[in-house]
């Protein structure tokens, strides 16, 4: 376990083009202790699916392990593929990256030479230092297995095991930063209320006007960090139905939180005769949410 307090950074990450990710990256800092296999931190994913961990080895047998969820295929039906890099730090040779899939198979990140077109957030080692010490760790990986994955970085000269188990010594590392890209956004799970005030929301979907739906605060969600322009809600949740959000909140559950109230277009929100909940889906500071509440739709109101 580290002695010496961690060096938080906060580093903005945009995804590698390579993958076609947008969006920043949701910068956090490395939690102790995440230096057992058995551990390790969870990689909190952003918008862009990318995340970005600043952190630091202490000495030369600390391993911080990291991990995150990943299937196969995206959902375009393509083979997932990721990047997993370390910048950020003067002398990138001093780390290693291991990679150890579900499956318990490793694989080991390559220190490649310096390449500041594909990788700017690389730095160079001081210039009295042989070119071929100007390394940067980096792994491209192709998601093979569906699953939790995990990430170990650990200091140059120190093995770890497919098991993470860990022999040898390096040096420590004041800090760096660990960037893995071409991943799926964390869902934030929400809470909302349709119609509030109501037992039980019922909806005509043939009238025309606007669905008053109160999103929740948790301790996961603030409804006031939400980008009202990624607001969907109906029947799948993807409809573009919204029409506004208030600017103000007042506590709609009695949590002593306040909520928000935002409108949706009735008309757009293509319910079926057959719902019985309707879902909201949305970025709120960067992550993605959704949620889901019930409703009673109207049957006479069909036209067979």
């Amino acid at each position: 376990m580290k002695t010496q307090p961690t060096i938080r950074r906060t580093i903005l990450a945009m995804a590698l083009a390579a993958f076609g990710a947008s969006g920043m990256a949701i910068a956090a800092p490395e939690q102790e202790p995440n230096n057992s296999f058995g551990s390790p931190q969870a990689l909190e994913i952003g918008a862009g699916g990318v995340a970005t961990i600043t952190g630091s080895i202490a000495g030369g047998s600390d391993v911080d392990f990291y991990s995150f969820e990943a299937k196969a295929l995206d959902a375009n039906g393509k083979q997932t593929k990721i990047s997993i890099d370390i910048d950020g730090t003067t002398f990138p040779e001093n780390l290693v990256v291991y990679v150890i899939d579900p499956l318990g198979r490793r694989l080991v990140s390559d220190n490649s030479p310096y390449d500041p077109i594909s990788d700017p957030g690389s730095m160079r080692v001081p210039p009295q230092f042989p070119t071929n010490m100007t390394l940067d760790p980096r792994l491209d990986v192709l998601i093979t297995v569906d699953g939790k994955w995990t990430v170990a970085v650990a200091p140059n000269g120190l093995m770890v095991s497919n098991t993470g188990g860990v022999s040898g010594q390096g040096s420590p590392v004041a800090a760096y930063t660990l960037i893995v890209a071409g991943l799926t956004p964390s869902m934030v799970e929400i809470s909302m209320d349709i119609k509030p005030g109501n037992e039980l929301s019922v909806l005509n979907p043939k009238s025309m006007g606007a669905v008053p739906v109160a999103l929740l605060s948790n301790a996961d969600f603030n409804p006031f960090d939400v980008d009202v322009a990624s607001l969907t809600f109906g029947h799948n949740g993807t409809e573009p139905s919204i029409m506004r959000c208030a600017k103000d909140g007042r506590d709609l559950n009695g949590d002593g939180k306040p909520d928000r109230l935002c409108h949706f277009d009735n008309g757009k929100a293509g319910f079926l005769k057959t719902d019985t909940v309707a879902k909201v889906k949305g970025v709120a500071g960067g992550k993605p949410f959704q949620g889901t509440g019930d409703l009673k739709v109207v049957p006479q109101k069909f036209e067979d």
